[in-house]
């Protein structure tokens, strides 16, 4: 009895501590509209499908609203997807920090890597690796990127390889899961970029990389985004923090181990690269190394693979504009196979259908920050709205992306838009950030540029896209907007092959 009575005094204890944080926070933002806080939201339908729920409430409330996302057991989230507020928000760092979720949440099982570093420690970060993801390291590897292509092809059961590592044979499909196959190319393409792609990753290496990835972003979008705890006893938590240490971080002692026994104690004498590079930095320890090359791992090849993936989708959908993409092509590569660094540049309209798919449904759908003092929000109407200490703020990326103020016909699927934006990446002016935006930008836009580039290329070099009949994908919010049934697209082989 005398414990039933502590179990309940401690309930109680905790429930009027909610609602006297909840009472507090609503009267500092009673200002802001948004659904009235008093009434539950429907968690489980936002959850199922955000981003048409957070589009209605948008219409309802505009582009700046309050949501609590667990009513009273929650802190209020603050909505903002005005162009001008975002850039605002993006730019003064200092004003709007990254908060818990960082540390609370993504530290937990990504440690403290260029995702959730602030200040000097992620300029830091930043300059050891930042080389190795520009244009001029990318365009020196140019070949390597079509050769793991063609690697990927094969695997994936598309051809057969010749003696010179050309695809022959090319087989079509008619019902061939494109999001599987851009998992595998854009995991053997970054890891090609930090630590050199060689028999260190095998198949079964990679299988798992990309089903616990994707799992693993799928958890943590979700506890991020809804507030939810991370405590270590949850079975979903505590499989994302043990897949981190004992797949990514074994696999890249694994890789270190080698190269020591292929290149010796000499690290000048390694191939160069962001691992050899961190190796080499005199403050970043091993533990540092395994979070900086984790995150970029899995930030960098999961949101690549659903990028690629529904863009796959958009080009099968719209046979004209697959067309004009495929006469582009001949256009540029005339008989040629191999995409060189001074093609990147004619592809214009092909840039232009990858833009518009990234427009089309926002791969990296929200961030947060946390307001660091009293601050004022100002919005393109010229409006402001203030906002108190220790605000939640959201930006929903996919929600100015459907903006009827930015976009002529935003539900269109219309690449010819995006002549206005500069390639390959943001354009706040515009509206367009898929990328993000000032110093936070990611480090990886052109690898996933040139990533994409070469492989449309050369798939529509050999394939027509064709939708299978009753499929449809059905996304799926986590870090990273994916499809929870795969991508399905009929690929038929083109005669010319």
């Amino acid at each position: 009895m005398l414990i039933f009575n502590i179990l309940c005094s401690l309930f109680t204890a905790s429930l009027i501590w909610c609602i006297f944080s909840f009472v507090s926070e609503a009267s500092k933002l009673f200002h802001v509209p948004g659904p009235n806080p008093l009434i539950p939201r429907n968690v489980a339908t936002a959850m199922k499908n955000p981003i048409k729920y957070f589009q209605k409430m948008s219409k309802a409330y505009g582009k700046v609203f309050v949501f609590y996302p667990a009513w009273i057991f929650s802190t209020p989230l603050i909505f903002v997807s005005d162009i001008k507020a975002i850039r605002q928000i993006l730019v003064d760092t200092k004003t709007f920090m990254k908060g818990a979720d960082y540390t609370l949440r993504f530290s937990v099982a990504l440690g403290n890597g260029l995702v959730n570093s602030t200040g000097e420690t992620h300029r830091k970060q930043r300059m050891n690796v930042a080389k190795y993801f520009g244009k001029t390291k990318i365009n020196e590897k140019m070949n390597d990127v079509q050769r793991i292509y063609y690697q990927t092809m094969e695997s994936q059961g598309l051809a057969s390889l010749d003696r010179g590592g050309e695809p022959h044979n090319i087989k079509g499909s008619d019902n061939f899961d494109v999001y599987t196959f851009f998992h595998l190319l854009t995991l053997r393409t970054v890891f090609d970029i930090m630590m050199d792609h060689d028999t260190s990753l095998n198949f079964e290496h990679e299988q798992q990389c990309c089903r616990d990835a994707s799992y693993f972003t799928k958890v943590l979008g979700q506890r991020v985004f809804f507030k939810l705890p991370m405590w270590s006893f949850d079975p979903q938590v505590k499989y994302i923090v043990d897949t981190t240490n004992d797949l990514f971080y074994n696999l890249i002692d694994k890789v270190i181990d080698k190269r020591y026994a292929t290149y010796g104690p000499d690290l000048e004498k390694w191939p160069d690269n962001a691992m050899r590079a961190l190796l080499m930095a005199p403050d970043v320890s091993r533990r540092e190394l395994h979070e900086q090359l984790t995150t970029i791992l899995i930030a960098g090849f999961e949101t690549t693979a659903a990028y690629l993936s529904y863009a796959s989708y958009r080009i099968a959908k719209y046979p004209r504009v697959q067309d004009k993409i495929r006469e582009e092509i001949k256009e540029v590569m005339g008989n040629r196979t191999n995409v060189t660094a001074e093609d990147l540049d004619k592809f214009s309209f092909l840039s232009a259908v990858l833009k518009e798919s990234m427009r089309w449904l926002a791969i990296v759908p929200a961030v947060t920050r946390v307001t660091t003092k009293d601050t004022v929000i100002k919005m393109e109407d010229s409006t402001n709205i203030k906002l108190p200490e220790g605000t939640n703020v959201l930006i929903p990326f996919y929600l100015p992306n459907f903006d009827e103020d930015i976009w002529d016909e935003p539900n269109k699927f219309i690449p010819e838009r995006m002549d206005r934006i500069p390639d390959p990446g943001a354009s706040v002016k515009h509206g367009y950030l898929p990328f993000g935006y000032g110093t936070r930008t990611c480090v990886g836009n052109y690898v996933a540029h040139i990533e994409a580039v070469n492989a449309f290329v050369h798939l529509l070099q050999k394939f027509k896209f064709e939708l299978v009949p009753g499929f449809r994908p059905i996304p799926t919010f986590g870090m990273s907007t994916t499809s929870s049934n795969g991508m399905q697209i009929k690929l038929v082989a083109l005669e010319s092959n």
